[in-house]
C-alpha cells in the first residue's frame, strides 16, 4: 500500500521517498542512534526546522540600512542561521534583493513597494525590530505575505532607559559633569522623584513596565492614558485619566511610550505641550513622529519645560533639526539606544529566527499579539507542516511530513533519519533521476471524484458545529473538499472557510485531503442547518453528497428556552400542559403513546406564528416531559407536541393552554430601554455605528428613535433611518424612527476630535415611551484641545465637553475657583487637588488612593468636595438639583432638591468621615438640566482661624498708604469751593473726612484694613470682617467690602499703616479726622472752638437780615430772593430768604453729581440704577457708591 501511495503521489513527493530511501535505512524496533550522532541542533524541533529548510532551501535576505542596530557582525549572524540550517545573504541596497527571494529580515530598512516588486516570490518578512511602521502592511496583505515583528524584547531595557534619563534630568547630571569638567565644585538646584506625579502615555509592555519601576521609587501617583483595563496597571497604583489634557496638567513627569499609527501620528501637539509647567519633564521613547518636533524645541528654547528623547522623525537627526539648538540644560537626547542592550539584541537575533523556523514549521502569527515563542515552538512532532513546506508536496495532494512519517512508521524513525541527513552533506544523498510511472493492476480512467457519503453534523454550542466526512477512492486520488452548510428554515446556502471555520460565499473554501473534519463557527444558534461535502481531484469537483441530519444549536441565553426554529402544521390529538417554575423556566408534560419512540416539543410565544423547537432535539421515550428555560417572564407561551410512531413524525397535538411565569404584563408603552453603543466606522468620512438591543414589551416594539448630540451641548438632534443625517425635531412633526427588527442606524459626516453620545427610544401601537441613558461617549480620531487662558493664573485649561459664552478676557479656570473658594478650608499647596473632573455623565466611578490620610487626620486636615458651573465667573458653590456621593458602599452626603419656594443654600462638604487610608472607591451620582456644566474637585484642605489669616494679611506701608490718600484726594484739593466747574476732573473721593470706627462693629479700628484695589479712605477692622464672615452660614454671600461692596477675599486685604498711625496719636473718643493737603491730618474737634466764633457772628448776620426783611415787607417792598420755611419760637412756620453761601454749596454739589454721572456714562461705566441713588445723597455717600461701581473699571483702564 506504501509503493501505490508512492505512485499516486506527486513528482515532488515521490523525490522526497527517493531522497528517504537513498539516505537512511528503514529503522530497527529497539534502536536509538540519535545520541551517537553528531548535530548542531539542540532539540527536535530545531532539526524539523532544519529539514524543512534543506528540502525547501528558502531564499533568505537580510536587508539592512542606516535606520536601526544590526542584528550583529555579518560572520556571527550568517553562522547563527547556518546552525538552523538557514542560508542568508546579506544586502545593503533594494536593487541587491535576488528575484527569487522568499523570505525578507529587516532591522529598520523600508519594506514597501519597491521592494515587493523585486521579490515576486516573497513570502514573508519578519521585522527584528517592535515596531512596523517601515513596512507596508497594506499592501503585503493584498500579496499574501507574512508578516512578523519581535515585540517585548527590550521592554526593560527601554524602561530602564527612561529612569535613567528622568534621574539625569532631576539631578541634573550632565551640568553637573560639565561644571566639575571645567574646575568648579558648584552644583544646580537638584530634584528627587518623590512625590511627583508620574504620567504613561500609552499603557502597553513598556507602560506597565515604568509604572512598576516608578512605583519602587515611591512616587505620589501615576497616571495613564488611554485606558486599556490593564489589571496590572491597577496593581501599581496606576489611575487612569480621562483626557491626555487632564494628564499633562496633572503630571510632573510625562512618559511617551505609545507605538505609532495612523491615530497617534503627532498625538503630543505644540498646544498640548504648553499645557506643562516649567518643572515638568517629558520623556518619549515612542517613535518620533508621536511629537510635535519643531513645537517642542520652541518650547524647549523658552524654558517652558525639559525633556529628553531617544525617538526622532528622521534619524540620524539633521544637522539642521532645531533640536540641535536647544541647551543641554533643557534637553537630553539620545541616538535611539533604548533597546540597544547586549541582552535586548541577542533576545533580538533569537526571536527573529525562530519567527522564520515558526513560519516554515506553518505556525500561525499574530502581529499585533505578543507572539509566544516558547510555547508555539514546542517539541510536538504531530504539528502539520505549512507554509513553504506544503509547497515541497507540489499539487499539495499529501505534506511532506506525512511521507515521511509513513516511510518511516515511528517517531523514533523519523528523529534517526534526521539524525542521519544532517550527519552527510546534502550532494550525498541527491538520487539520480526519476524512472517511468507505474502502476498495479488495471490503470484505472480518470474522472471526477463520486459523492461521498452524507456527513455528519454535530452541535457544540455557543455558534460551533463540527462536520466529519470520509473520502470515496477516485482516480486520480482526491486532493481537497469542500463542505456547504445550508439553512433549513431559508434554504440559503453557504461554504466554510478552511482557515477559520466562518460561513462564506466564497474564498479560501478547500480542505486539504488530510482533512477529514472542521469546524464552523459563526452560525446562529436555535437555527437546524444540514451539511454536505464534494471532493476535488486533478479532473475537478465531483458532485455534493446527500445532506446531512438537521442539527440545531441551542443557546439558552439567545433564544427563549434554547429553542431552534421549525415549523409544523397538522392535525391535534392530546393537548400537553405547561406549568410554571420560575427563573426563567418552565415544564410542558403530555401523554405519550405506546408506539412513540420519541417527541418533539413545540414552544411560541401566544401570538407569534413561529414555533421553536424545545432543547433543539427530540425527547426519546419513555420521557413524557420536559424543561424549557431561557424564557421571559410576564410573557405568555403556548405548546404543541408530535410523536415519532413507525419511523414518521405524526400525531401532532392541539395547542396547549397560554401559560405566564410571574404576573402576567399588561399592554403598555416600551420602558426604558438599556443605553446603546456607539462604534467608529470610518474615521476618514466621519461614519458612527448606534447599536442597542430590542426589549420584549406588549404590544412588541415597532420602531426605534435615536437621538445624538455633542457631550456637553443642550440640544438633541436625531438619527434619520436611512440617509443617517441628523436633524432637528419640529413641532410639527415627530422624528422619524429606525424600524423593528432594525437594531442599528449609521451616522454619516460627523467632525473628528467631538466626543459623541446617544440615547434611544422604544415605540409601539400604544405610543413612544422613556428615553435611555446616555450611551458611552465616543470620538472619532483624536480629541481635540479647547484651550482657554486664565486670567488669574496665566495657565491654558482645557473646556473639554464644556460650554463657555462669557468674556474670554476675564476667564477664570475652575482650578483657581477652586482654591480660592473658602479662605477658612485653605488648600494645602502644592499638591491638595486630589481629584479634578468637569462633569459628562450623571454617574461618575472612580478610585481615590489615600496612604496619606491617617496622617492628615492628624495635623487636621481634611478631604472637601467642591463643585461649581464652567460658565460662570465667580467661585461660588452650586450644586446640581440632586448628588449623592457614595464611598466604599456607603453613602457620604446626598444633596436634595431645593423645596418649592425656597432657595438652597449651597456649601461644599467635608468628606473625610466616609473615607479610609488606601484605596477608596468612589461613586457620584448627579440629576440636573445640564449636568455637563458643572466641574467638581475633592481637595485637601487645612482649616483656618480668623487669627491664621490675619497672621498673612499683608500691609500698605505708611508712605504707600499717604501716596495712595493723596492721589485720591487730588482733584478735591485742586478746586476751590466758589470755582466754576466746567472742566474739572471727577474722582470717586468727594470728601477729605476719614472715619475711624468700623462700619461693622462700629467701635474704633484696632487692625484697620481695606481693598487693596478699593477707592474709598473709610476703613474696617480685620477682625470684624473675619469673624462676620466666619459666622455667616451662606458662604456665597460672603466676602464683600463693607464700604463698596465690592468682592473681597482675604487674599485681597492690606492693612492701611497711615491709617493705623492716626489711631494710635488720637484718642479714643475721636471718630473723624481731616486729611490735609499735605498729609497731615486734622481731629474735627480741634476746629469746633473757630467754628463756633464764626456761627455766632453768622447768628448776628441772621437777625439783622431779618430784620430788615420785616421792615422791607412792611413797608410794601417786592421780594426778589427765594423764600424757605423756618420754624419760629412758637413752634409756628415762617418764611426767609436763603442764605446766599449755602445756595452757591448746593449748587456745586448738584453740578458736581451731575458731572460725575455724565463722566461715568462716557467711560462706559455700569452704573445700573446708581443715578437714581446718589440723587439725594450727601458728598460722602455719593463718594462710596459710586467707588463701589467705578473702582474695578478705573483700575482696568489704568492697567490698560
Amino acid at each position: 500500500m506504501a509503493q501505490q501511495g508512492q505512485m499516486n503521489a506527486s513528482p515532488a513527493a515521490r523525490r522526497l521517498h527517493q531522497i528517504v530511501a537513498s539516505t537512511v535505512p528503514r529503522p530497527v524496533c529497539g534502536g536509538n542512534h540519535l545520541a551517537t550522532l553528531s548535530c548542531s541542533a539542540s532539540n527536535v524541533v530545531d532539526l524539523e526546522g532544519q529539514a524543512i529548510s534543506r528540502f525547501t532551501a528558502p531564499k533568505i535576505v537580510l536587508l539592512q540600512g542606516s535606520r536601526g542596530v544590526p542584528l550583529g557582525p555579518s560572520e556571527k549572524v550568517e553562522h547563527v542561521f547556518s546552525q538552523r540550517g538557514l542560508q542568508l545573504e546579506i544586502v545593503t541596497s533594494v536593487d541587491q534583493i535576488p528575484a527569487d527571494t522568499e523570505i525578507i529580515v529587516t532591522t529598520g530598512a523600508t519594506v514597501g513597494s519597491e521592494v515587493l516588486a523585486k521579490a515576486p516570490r516573497l513570502k514573508l518578512v519578519t521585522v527584528a525590530l517592535t515596531g512596523t511602521d517601515n513596512v507596508d502592511i497594506n499592501a503585503c496583505k493584498r500579496r499574501g505575505i507574512v508578516v512578523t515583528n519581535v515585540p517585548a524584547y527590550s521592554t526593560d531595557a527601554t524602561a530602564e532607559l527612561v529612569i535613567a534619563q528622568v534621574i539625569s534630568l532631576l539631578r541634573r547630571l550632565p551640568q553637573c559633569n560639565k561644571l566639575v569638567s571645567d574646575g568648579s565644585w558648584a552644583c544646580p538646584p537638584q530634584d528627587d522623584l518623590q512625590n511627583k506625579t508620574v504620567g504613561i502615555v500609552g499603557v502597553g509592555q513598556i507602560g506597565l513596565r515604568l509604572a512598576e519601576l516608578f512605583k519602587a521609587f515611591k512616587v505620589k501617583r501615576i497616571l495613564g492614558f488611554p485606558e486599556r483595563g490593564e489589571p496590572q496597571f491597577s496593581s501599581h497604583s496606576g489611575m487612569y485619566m480621562d483626557s491626555l489634557a487632564g494628564l499633562f496638567l496633572e503630571a510632573d513627569i510625562i512618559c511617551i511610550c505609545t507605538p505609532l499609527n495612523y491615530q497617534t501620528q503627532g498625538l503630543i501637539s505644540g498646544k498640548l505641550m504648553q499645557l506643562l509647567r516649567q518643572d515638568s519633564i517629558l520623556v518619549n521613547v515612542s517613535r518620533g513622529e508621536v511629537v510635535d518636533e519643531s513645537a517642542l524645541a520652541e518650547l524647549l528654547q523658552q524654558g517652558r519645560f525639559r525633556a529628553a528623547i531617544d525617538n526622532f522623525s528622521v534619524e540620524p537627526l539633521p544637522a539642521h533639526s532645531p533640536l540641535r539648538s536647544v541647551p543641554s540644560e533643557s534637553l537630553l537626547m539620545t541616538p535611539h539606544i533604548g533597546y540597544q542592550s547586549v541582552s535586548s539584541l541577542e533576545k533580538r537575533l533569537d526571536i527573529t529566527i525562530k519567527n522564520i523556523l515558526a513560519f516554515l514549521a506553518g505556525c500561525s502569527m499574530d502581529l499585533r499579539a505578543a507572539f509566544p515563542y516558547e510555547t508555539q515552538l514546542c517539541d510536538n512532532l504531530s504539528i502539520e507542516v505549512g507554509g513553504i513546506g506544503t509547497e515541497v508536496a507540489g499539487d499539495g495532494s499529501t505534506s511532506a511530513r506525512a511521507i515521511v512519517r509513513d516511510f518511516f512508521g515511528s517517531v523514533r524513525g523519523w528523529s534517526e533519519f534526521l539524525a542521519k541527513l544532517f550527519a552527510k552533506r546534502w550532494s550525498e544523498v541527491l538520487p539520480s533521476g526519476f524512472s517511468a510511472p507505474g502502476f498495479y493492476g488495471t490503470l484505472k480512467p480518470r474522472a471526477k471524484p463520486p459523492s461521498p457519503w452524507g456527513p455528519k453534523l454535530t452541535a457544540l454550542g455557543s455558534g460551533k458545529l463540527r462536520v466529519s466526512w470520509v473520502l470515496p477512492e477516485a482516480c486520480p486520488p482526491i486532493e481537497a473538499s469542500q463542505v456547504q452548510l445550508t439553512d433549513v428554515g431559508t434554504g440559503k446556502k453557504m461554504l466554510v472557510d478552511a482557515s477559520n471555520g466562518k460561513l462564506v460565499a466564497s474564498g479560501r473554501t478547500t480542505f486539504a485531503a488530510s482533512r477529514l473534519e472542521a469546524t464552523i463557527n459563526g452560525v446562529q444558534d436555535c437555527v437546524e442547518y444540514s451539511a454536505a461535502v464534494c471532493c476535488r481531484s486533478a479532473e475537478g469537483f465531483g458532485e455534493y453528497s446527500q445532506e446531512s441530519d438537521f442539527v440545531a444549536n441551542i443557546d439558552a441565553k439567545a433564544q427563549p428556552g434554547g429553542m431552534a426554529l421549525v415549523i409544523h402544521e397538522g392535525p391535534t390529538a392530546e393537548v400537553p400542559v405547561m406549568v410554571p417554575l420560575g427563573e426563567g423556566k418552565m415544564k410542558v408534560r403530555w401523554t405519550l403513546p405506546d408506539e412513540a419512540k420519541s417527541t418533539t416539543v413545540k414552544l411560541r410565544k401566544v401570538g407569534n406564528q413561529n414555533w421553536y423547537l424545545c432543547g433543539g432535539a427530540t425527547v426519546p421515550a419513555p420521557a413524557s416531559d420536559t424543561i424549557a428555560s431561557g424564557l421571559e417572564e410576564g410573557v405568555e407561551y403556548e405548546a404543541m407536541v408530535s410523536f415519532l410512531v413507525h419511523n414518521r413524525w405524526c400525531c401532532e397535538s392541539e395547542i396547549s393552554k397560554p401559560a405566564c411565569i410571574g404576573e402576567l404584563k399588561l399592554p403598555s408603552v416600551p420602558e426604558a430601554p438599556k443605553e446603546p453603543r456607539i462604534y467608529i466606522m470610518d474615521v476618514g468620512q466621519g461614519v458612527v455605528r448606534v447599536k442597542w438591543k430590542i426589549e420584549q414589551c406588549v404590544p412588541h416594539v415597532t420602531s426605534t428613535v435615536v437621538k445624538f448630540r455633542a457631550v456637553g451641548s443642550k440640544q438633541w438632534l436625531f438619527a434619520h433611518p436611512t440617509s443617517g443625517a441628523l436633524v432637528e425635531q419640529t413641532v410639527e412633526k415627530d422624528p422619524e424612527a429606525v424600524p423593528a427588527p432594525d437594531s442599528q442606524v449609521d451616522l454619516r459626516g460627523l467632525p473628528q476630535g467631538i466626543r459623541f453620545e446617544a440615547q434611544i427610544a422604544f415605540r409601539n401601537k400604544l405610543g413612544q415611551g422613556r428615553f435611555s441613558k446616555e450611551s458611552d461617549i465616543a470620538h472619532i480620531g483624536m480629541l481635540a484641545i479647547r484651550p482657554l487662558k486664565c486670567t488669574y493664573c496665566f495657565q491654558d485649561f482645557d473646556l473639554q465637553t464644556s460650554e463657555y459664552t462669557k468674556s474670554q478676557e476675564t476667564f477664570w479656570c475652575p482650578i483657581c475657583r477652586f482654591r480660592q473658594m473658602d479662605p477658612f478650608n485653605s488648600v494645602v499647596e502644592p499638591y491638595g487637588l486630589l481629584r479634578f473632573h468637569i462633569v459628562m455623565r450623571p454617574t461618575i466611578s472612580f478610585n481615590l488612593d489615600l496612604p496619606d490620610l491617617k496622617a492628615w487626620r492628624k495635623d487636621e486636615q481634611s478631604i472637601w468636595m467642591r463643585m461649581v458651573r464652567v460658565n460662570s465667573e465667580n467661585c461660588i458653590q452650586v450644586w446640581p438639583n440632586k448628588l449623592t456621593l457614595v464611598a466604599n458602599g456607603v453613602e457620604v452626603f446626598a444633596i436634595a432638591p431645593p423645596e418649592e419656594g425656597h432657595v438652597r443654600r449651597d456649601v461644599p462638604r467635608d468628606i473625610s468621615p466616609g473615607l479610609r487610608p488606601g484605596l477608596n472607591s468612589v461613586t457620584i451620582t448627579m440629576e440636573d438640566d445640564h449636568v455637563a456644566s458643572f466641574c467638581f474637585v475633592l481637595v485637601r484642605t487645612q482649616n483656618m482661624t480668623a487669627e491664621n489669616i490675619g497672621d498673612q494679611t499683608p500691609a500698605c506701608e505708611e508712605e504707600d498708604a499717604q501716596r495712595r490718600i493723596s492721589a485720591l484726594l487730588a482733584d478735591t484739593w485742586d478746586t476751590p469751593l466758589d470755582q466754576e466747574e466746567d472742566d474739572e476732573e471727577v474722582t470717586c473721593v468727594l470728601s477729605n473726612k476719614l472715619k475711624l470706627r468700623c462700619p461693622l462693629s462700629f467701635e474704633r479700628c484696632e487692625i484697620p484694613v481695606r481693598g487693596e484695589n478699593c477707592m474709598h479712605l473709610q476703613c474696617f477692622g480685620l477682625g470684624a470682617y473675619l469673624e462676620s464672615n466666619a459666622r455667616m452660614r451662606a458662604m456665597n454671600n460672603r466676602w464683600t467690602c463693607p464700604v463698596c461692596s465690592n468682592v473681597l477675599k482675604p487674599s485681597e486685604l492690606v492693612v492701611d499703616k497711615y491709617v493705623q498711625k492716626v489711631l494710635s496719636e488720637t484718642p479714643s473718643h475721636i471718630e473723624e479726622v481731616l486729611i490735609m493737603q499735605d498729609g497731615s491730618y486734622r481731629v474735627v474737634e480741634e476746629q469746633l472752638q473757630d467754628q463756633a466764633a464764626i456761627a455766632a457772628a453768622a447768628a448776628r448776620e441772621k437777625e439783622e437780615a431779618e430784620a430788615l426783611r420785616d421792615a422791607q415787607v412792611d413797608e410794601g417792598m417786592e421780594m426778589t430772593e427765594l423764600p424757605t420755611v423756618l420754624d419760629d419760637e412758637e413752634g409756628g412756620r415762617r418764611k426767609r430768604k436763603a442764605d446766599p453761601r449755602e445756595a452757591a454749596i448746593a449748587a456745586k454739589r448738584a453740578r458736581r453729581r451731575a458731572k460725575m454721572m455724565d463722566h461715568m456714562k462716557n467711560r462706559e461705566v455700569p452704573l445700573g440704577g446708581l443715578s437714581d441713588e446718589v440723587t439725594n445723597l450727601d458728598g460722602d455717600a455719593v463718594a462710596a457708591k459710586v467707588a463701589s461701581v467705578a473702582s474695578r473699571h478705573i483700575l482696568q483702564e489704568n492697567d490698560d
